[in-house]
């Protein structure tokens, strides 16, 4: 089921971009970013899956070391890869070799 505009997760996210866009927010996602870069050094295979948003769509993946990534979350913006809630993947088993959930579990109502 998508999102509606209205909802608490739209109004959510609204709120997050624009603290993103601010001084602090900018800082945090260029730490981050670097973090994501060493962490996904080591993960290595053909599938890399990101669940859910945090900032700027795909800027987590860009050190990614994987053959392909997905960005898949609840819902549709540029560099969404698949749109699906996050409580119900659109995935086959073992087709996905790394998942990374950047703040994803503190973001649902029940992780």
């Amino acid at each position: 089921m998508p999102i509606k505009r209205d909802s608490p997760a739209t109004k959510r996210d609204s709120a997050a971009t624009e603290w993103f866009d601010g001084p602090l927010g900018a800082r945090v996602l260029r730490e981050e970013a670097a973090l994501a870069r060493v962490a996904l050094d080591d993960v290595f295979g053909f599938e890399l899956l990101q669940l859910g948003t945090w900032g700027p769509t795909q800027h987590l993946l860009a050190g990614a070391r994987t053959q392909h990534t997905t960005l898949l979350a609840p819902t549709l913006s540029p560099g969404v890869t698949l749109c699906a809630p996050l409580t119900s993947l659109p995935l086959r088993s073992d087709s996905i070799d790394a998942i990374f959930l950047p703040h994803t579990l503190e973001l649902v109502e029940d992780p």
